[in-house]
């Protein structure tokens, strides 16, 4: 759960990625990017405490298909967006230009 009320950036996110795990996080545009819309886990209303209640209860009731589409997004994502090759490949084009 990451219900920040404004972040650049998340390693805690990206760390959740890497052991499968679905996430709820806060509507904020780089949680929005992040979770390719919503598509790793469930998006809250910035500040609403109500609406992440619901959001972690929905979570806990969630059926196991959900959860496992969840994960499966979050392999595609990992592996077209956060993977080490990518990253590399990324760094090396940014010190090329």
């Amino acid at each position: 759960v990451c219900p920040y009320r404004v972040i650049f950036g998340s390693g805690v996110l990206l760390e959740s990625y890497t052991y499968k795990c679905p996430v709820i996080v806060s509507d904020v545009p780089v949680f929005c990017e992040e979770t390719d819309n919503g598509k790793t886990g469930l998006i809250f209303k910035n500040e609403d405490s109500k609406d992440l209640a619901e959001k972690l209860n929905a979570f806990i009731c969630m059926g196991k298909t959900q959860r496992e589409n969840f994960v499966q997004n979050i392999n595609d994502l990992v592996e077209k967006k956060y993977n080490w090759t990518i990253s590399a490949r990324r760094t090396v084009d940014a010190y090329n230009k």
